[in-house]
């Protein structure tokens, strides 16, 4: 990477003019928890806060607050637009801030002379001024995974709905309650009607926020740097990238190169299996057990589950790519049929009997084979064929042998 460009930044510098930092869509969505935002609000106030208010001049108070690495997109013409290779939780988390503070102090303008000038500055930081068909442009900071609604809510109003072509999707893709977003919004919301409840006091939050916090701006050159192995290499302030971001990563990259539409398969396949699952330790799990088809012992937890798929696809073509995600997702809910197959149970009924009975067994390292078995003869739905039939029964005769005799 450029070292001459490395430099230190506060979110003042990052957020200024029309700019906006998408989290591209392979990376985790906002995962920032309690532990993460209690520390941020106690760091604000014994490093920053509590020096300001003992006389410190804010211009020589400063806290670092960790890296941020971007690269810069090409071919934008209303908005310089970066990719967040890493500092993403970082980034959006003040974001989200930012955009709270400036709905409490809205709520209490008519407390203050000032709150109109206030509002009129913070939303210089929030908002882009760019007109057109989608007003996802006007966010600073740009997510999808679920929270690229929740996070235009915390700019424009809890209500606000925005005009884009991807609205639908987004509206499918939030769940709200669910969503980290909007569980951020409510812990926020309440620390600042307790110890910040007046408008001097979330102006000066406000200020700090963008001028006392320090990051380090590193900025990625497509032609020097490695953003994938950039990307693999860090952590985001002790939340180590799972198996699944890195695998999701390496997966779309070959897609994303060859300049073919990715969104969708993103959204309806990799997104999609991993809702079946429920979450994403489960989802990794699952993963674990689809790699470990035809190995000849399980493979490892965790990260060892991307390592693994890495050695076997090292030449990832976009094609091979896209035949990855179809497989994922399909094995998804056969997956769900053997690990429960009392709440989801497989549609041939016969072979949902032995599915519980091994359920039963605890038997774990049998589903690799019977994972295997269900994909290569996968039976069809009612009003199936003569052929269709005797595939049934021969997946009954393979899943009937792991029943009675446990995986070998």
């Amino acid at each position: 990477m450029p070292t001459d460009s490395v430099k230190n930044r506060t979110f003042k510098d990052t957020l200024n003019g029309t700019v906006r930092f998408e989290i591209p869509f392979f990376q985790r969505g906002y995962a920032w928890e309690k532990k993460q935002w209690d520390q941020l609000f106690l760091d604000l106030k014994e490093q920053i806060i509590d020096e300001l208010n003992s006389g410190s001049p804010m211009d020589q108070v400063e806290h670092f607050f960790g890296p941020i690495v971007v690269l810069e997109k090409t071919g934008a013409v209303e908005l310089k637009e970066f990719l967040v290779i890493d500092g993403q939780q970082r980034i959006t988390t003040i974001y989200l801030l930012l955009g709270v503070i400036q709905d409490h102090i809205r709520a209490k303008k008519h407390l203050s002379s000032d709150a109109f000038e206030y509002l009129a500055k913070l939303g210089r930081y929030l908002v882009n001024d760019v007109e057109g068909a989608d007003d996802y442009l006007k966010l600073k900071v740009f997510s999808s995974k679920g929270d690229r609604l929740p996070t235009y809510r915390v700019i424009f109003g809890s209500d606000a709905n925005p005009k884009t072509p991807m609205l639908q999707t987004d509206l499918q893709l939030y769940v709200p309650g669910k969503n980290r977003v909007d569980e951020f919004r409510k812990y926020a919301a309440k620390k600042l009607t307790t110890n910040y409840a007046d408008v001097p006091a979330l102006w000066q939050l406000a200020q700090v926020l963008l001028n006392c916090l320090k990051i380090v701006w590193i900025p990625l050159d497509y032609q020097k740097d490695d953003p994938q192995a950039i990307f693999e290499s860090l952590n985001d302030k002790g939340m180590p990238l799972s198996a699944s971001e890195l695998l999701c990563n390496y997966l779309f990259r070959p897609i994303i190169e060859a300049k073919e539409s990715y969104e969708d398969l993103h959204n309806n396949q990799w997104l999609a299996a991993i809702r079946l699952l429920d979450n994403d330790d489960r989802f990794e799990e699952y993963l674990r057990n689809l790699f470990s088809i035809g190995e000849n012992k399980m493979v490892g937890k965790h990260r060892k589950v991307y390592v693994q798929f890495k050695a076997k696809n090292r030449n990832l073509t976009s094609a091979a790519a896209k035949q990855h995600l179809s497989d994922i997702f399909s094995g998804s809910a056969l997956y769900r049929n053997i690990s429960e197959p009392l709440a989801h149970p497989h549609k041939a009924e016969g072979i949902n009997h032995l599915l519980i009975a091994i359920n039963h067994t605890r038997m774990d390292s049998s589903t690799p084979f019977v994972l295997s078995v269900l994909q290569a003869r996968n039976p069809s739905p009612v009003g199936a064929s003569e052929d269709d039939r005797v595939a049934d029964d021969a997946i009954r005769r393979d899943v009937s042998r792991v029943a009675r005799q446990g995986y070998q």
